[in-house]
């Protein structure tokens, strides 16, 4: 009833994820008529409903068809680049902006942190323990790019040695 698309001829209609599924279609109004009767059988099986207020319909390439398809599926409409657990999907990978986001937690978490209640022991298990592991699941996905890098160091090393905007001390 749904097409989906095909791996090394292995056909996905459906990806799944701790509560999230996501359905591939093609851009044809039958397909998405036929993915309302397979979630009104689901919820006639099982007795859970589901809630296509929070569901979304994102276009790869046809995107005339897209709105005939959100109306038929009472979803609202999105575009890429869109966040899906906490990484940007659709944006492109050499891209520093996307890193904009462990920067600024970077600085959050070295907010509520003061310098001067800590030795430099504590100072490098701070680092360790939390800053250095931020990234890790950006990395994950997309390569980091060295100017990334070196900012999270600078921002690293400028807490070890309390260096900050009004003041610059030497490292």
């Amino acid at each position: 009833m749904i097409s989906g698309f095909s791996v090394n001829s292995i056909k996905v209609s459906h990806l799944q994820f701790a509560d999230d599924t996501l359905v591939f279609l093609d851009a044809k109004e039958e397909e998405a008529e036929n993915l309302v009767l397979i979630l009104q059988s689901f919820e006639a099986i099982t007795g859970l409903s589901v809630n296509l207020s929070k569901s979304v319909v994102i276009s790869i390439g046809a995107d005339h068809k897209v709105d005939a398809i959100a109306d038929i599926l009472s979803c609202r409409i999105e575009k890429f680049p869109l966040k899906y657990l906490g990484i940007p999907i659709g944006a492109a990978a050499r891209s520093t902006t996307i890193w904009d986001v462990i920067i600024e937690s970077f600085l959050k978490k070295l907010a509520p942190w003061k310098r001067r209640f800590f030795n430099k022991a504590g100072r490098v298990v701070l680092i360790k323990a939390t800053l250095s592991s931020l990234p890790i699941y950006f990395m994950s996905i997309f390569p980091m790019p060295v100017s990334v890098e070196k900012k999270l160091d600078q921002i690293m090393r400028n807490f070890f040695w309390g260096s900050s905007i009004d003041a610059r001390k030497i490292n």
